[in-house]
This record gives C-alpha cells, structure tokens and sequence, in this order.
C-alpha cells in the first residue's frame, strides 16, 4: 500500500512497498523502499535501497559502523569509551573472541597492510588462462 503524490515518477524494475512519495519527487530505475515516507521535490538516483533492514532505532547512529565488533573494540580501547558506553553506542560484541588493539599511524598501518597484502599475494599462484 503505497501512496504517490502529484507529477511523481517511479523508475523501471522500482520496488515500492508501504511507502509515501511526495509531490514532484522520483526514483530512478532498480532501487527497493520500504517503509519509508520520501518527500516532495526529492531525487532519488538508480539503484538505491532505503530502510531494506531492521534497524535497532535506539542506537546513536543508524549506520553499519554500529553493528560491526570491531567499532566497539576500537572505542573501548582506543577512543577512550567505558564500557557501558561502548555497549550503549555499538552493543556488546557476541561470537567474536575478544580483541586486543594498538594504535597506530595512518602511515604505519597502510605499511603494514601493504606488507601483510604482498606476502599473502606472493602465494597464490596466478590462474591459468582458459584452454581454447
């Protein structure tokens, strides 16, 4: 059950489900709404999802950082939250094992990535071209 506004577009291969579109506003072509209510004059480019999850609406952020293990970590041990705070903001880590974190510099970490990266590159060994 969706309602359209006035002079409205809805692209090709477009989902709209229990959705409002306002007034002169539109969506291009293959994008997913749910739930949502989009007002008027709004452009909304190709290949868009809005609110395709359930998101836990008591978080700070509705952002994928918030759900990740790493984010609470990296907040306790490395910006300085309590626990509680790191818990309130990320929730509390589940099925992970704890991590133990050291900081470092934007330089020093892109060097240990790319050394990390070319040591693990340097053992796989390249695919065979397919045979004609």
């Amino acid at each position: 059950d969706c309602r359209l506004g006035r002079y409205t577009e809805v692209g090709p291969r477009t989902s709209l489900i229990e959705s409002t579109l306002g007034d002169y506003s539109y969506i291009a072509n293959d994008g997913d709404v749910i739930y949502t209510t989009i007002g008027k004059f709004c452009s909304i480019a190709a290949r868009v999802r809005i609110n395709p999850g359930n998101h836990p609406m008591w978080r700070a952020s509705q952002s994928h950082f918030t759900y990740r293990a790493s984010a609470y970590f990296e907040a306790v041990q490395l910006a300085g939250f309590k626990v509680a705070e790191a818990r309130k903001f990320f929730g509390a880590p589940t099925g992970v094992l704890p991590l133990t974190l050291t900081a470092m510099t934007t330089l020093d970490a892109q060097e240990a990535y790319l050394a990390r990266f070319q040591a693990l590159a340097s053992r796989i060994e390249p695919a065979s071209a397919p045979a004609r």
